[in-house]
């Protein structure tokens, strides 16, 4: 199905507010001591069907984890001091 002009328009804002919110969430988790990766690049079709998402669509992801030598010295935070 060819979309139109403004449904383009609509998609191309909406992965612009993504990358944003993913920019924040990379940010908050090295707050809590956490590293994070953005991820994008992957073919969101077979992500959606692999993660079974219905009919949500996913470009872009974030990985996230403490390093072996943090990880080793220090536990990561509770899942209450996340979950404000």
């Amino acid at each position: 199905m060819a979309r139109s002009l403004r449904d383009n328009l609509n998609l191309a804002w909406a992965q612009q507010q993504a990358f944003l919110a993913l920019g924040n969430a990379v940010n908050g988790a090295k707050a809590l001591g956490f590293d994070s990766c953005p991820i994008t690049g992957f073919n969101p079709g077979e992500c959606g069907r692999i993660l079974d998402c219905g009919t949500y669509r996913s470009d872009r992801s974030m990985s996230r984890g403490l390093r072996r030598r943090y990880a080793l010295a220090q536990s990561p935070p509770s899942r209450e001091a996340i979950l404000i």
